[in-house]
Formats: structure tokens, sequence, C-alpha cells
């Protein structure tokens, strides 16, 4: 780097004029004076964080004088290089565990500890994947309805509610009690449609619920005086399948001639049409078993479907 003084006007004494005060070897102290200034600001550098970064290869020095790796020399990347004072680092959510990386022409190649693979607040983890069995109440209906039954004032949350195929809906449940409340369940009836949930990711989104079993509407008709109770009707759906809970209809006796019990049916055993059973006298009754509602059936397979 030229360091230039006062020289003569001519320019005959570039180092200094007559009248300058000027000289060459002053000029020359100056300038030495400056590059170590340099070098020592560049070590400074290298110590405060660069030198984490090793450059494997054959080294020499350039034109400019500096030493650097290599053209195409892999480049790695240790533990504790990213330890400089960057602000955007101060809000980082990262955890101890430092990948170590090795870039070789353009391409890098990375060792991720075991403890990341088994980080267990994985983003998706807020989703509940829901299918409905027929057609699929609109998303403005579904919406309400779930914040309405499945949510509660206290818990502060929302649940956000998407479709994801015709009758497959994606719920984002943030609160994990309610979460783990809506999936114990696992069946719904959303406007009158029945919705089955599942724990949601990505291997889970692409297959079908299991419809072995689920809870369907199931109409006794015909019950005796003395067996219309919670736990005459309870005693009665065991021969059709598991109790569920009573219809607020029948809750209320709003009709006697047919008790509507939600009960937990295997669909792939027969459906049961009648129950038969002796009263106190040892007479012979009868009643009638209906199901307001079936999923579709595939006549092929003969198995239940999700899908209309």
């Amino acid at each position: 780097m030229a360091i230039l003084t006062d020289g003569d006007s001519e320019g005959e004494n570039p180092s200094g004029g007559d009248g300058g005060g000027g000289s060459a070897s002053t000029g020359t102290k100056e300038g030495d004076l400056l590059r170590v200034s340099l070098m020592d600001s560049e070590a400074r550098e290298v110590q405060g964080g660069t030198s984490n970064i090793v450059k494997a290869g054959t080294q020499g020095e350039n034109e400019g004088g500096r030493t650097g790796a290599t053209v195409g020399s892999p480049i790695s990347i240790k533990d504790g290089a990213s330890k400089t004072n960057s602000p955007w680092l101060k809000n980082s959510q990262a955890g101890p565990s430092v990948p170590v990386i090795e870039v070789v022409g353009g391409v890098a190649s990375m060792q991720i500890p075991e403890d990341i693979f088994d980080e267990s607040e994985l983003l998706w983890k807020s989703f509940v994947v829901g299918y409905f069995i027929g057609d699929a109440p609109h998303i403005g209906s579904v919406h309400a309805t779930v914040n309405r039954i499945w949510s509660t004032p206290k818990d502060g949350s929302k649940i956000d509610v998407q479709f994801i195929e015709k009758n497959t809906v994606l719920f984002r449940i943030d609160n994990s009690q309610m979460r783990t409340r809506v999936l114990q369940r696992k069946y719904w009836h959303i406007a009158n449609v029945p919705l089955v949930v599942n724990v949601w990711s990505p291997e889970s989104a692409l297959n079908p619920p299991d419809l072995t079993s689920m809870p369907l509407w199931v109409d006794l008709c015909g019950v005796p005086n003395d067996l219309y109770s919670h736990k005459g009707l309870k005693c009665l759906t065991r021969a059709v399948g598991r109790f569920v809970k009573l219809h607020p209809n029948t809750e209320r006796c709003i009709r006697l001639d047919v008790a509507r019990v939600l009960t937990e049916v295997n669909l792939h055993e027969p459906l049961v049409e009648k129950i038969t059973f002796k009263d106190k006298e040892g007479v012979e009754r009868e009643i009638g078993v209906n199901f307001p509602w079936l999923p579709p059936r595939c006549t092929t397979l003969r198995e239940y479907s999700s899908e209309t």
C-alpha cells in the first residue's frame, strides 16, 4: 500500500519536496506500521472463531500472501464453529447436539446425532386426522361443532379444521389434554355424520380407518316397561354390541315405544335383528332391533368402507 506525503507540485520528488519535509524512508516506515496493524487485526479475527473451520488439503501461499485451501478440497465444520457472537443465535432453540458436517464439491455430508432423531416435540404432534363415514358436512359446520363439543373456555385454545380429502379432515388441537380426550373416545358424530379420529402422521394419513367395529345408533323396539331403565337398556344392548350411551331423547323418555342406544357394533359379524328373552313370569318376549344408519358396504370385498 502506497503512503503519499506532501511533495513538490511537479512530481519530481514523490517522496517529498524541498519544502514538504517528506522522505522515502518516512513513507516506508508508515506503510510497515499499517501492514502490521492489518495483520494483527486479521489474527484477532481468526482467534475469535474462524479458526474452528479446518480446511483440509494442500495449502500454499496465494498471490496475496495469505494461506488458503486448494480448490475442491473438503471443508469440515466441527463443534463450536458457530460460537461467534451472532445476534441471530440469541433466540435459537437448537439443542446442545451439533452435527458433524463435511462439504465436498458443494455437497454437504453430515452425521445427525441420535438424540435429534429421538426428539419427542415433533411439529405435527398437534394434529388429529378424522374420517367421515358418509358425506362430510360443510367445513363451517365441522369447525363450529368441534369447537363447541371438544374445547372448553378454560382451555383457551381453538381447534383449526381443514379438509385434505373429500371425507378426510385434519384437526389441529394444541391442548394436549383435549387432544388425548378426543383420541380416547375415537368415534364421534359431527352434524349427525359418524367420524372416526386417529393420531395423524405422514403414514397414518395414507391408511384408511379400521372399521372392524364402530359405534352405531341402535333402536330397540318394544322394550317392556320394567326394562326401560339405564340398567335394563344397557343389559339388552349387550346382545348387539358394547353399550356406549343412551340417546338424549331416550333419557328424557320422549318416545317410550323405541329406545335409541349408541352401541359399538362388530361389523364383521352378522347384525342382530331381534332379541328374545323370558320375563319374570317366564313369558317369551321379543324386541326388534333396527339400525337407522349403516356405513356403505363394499359388494366386492363384502366389507364396510369409509367412502360412499
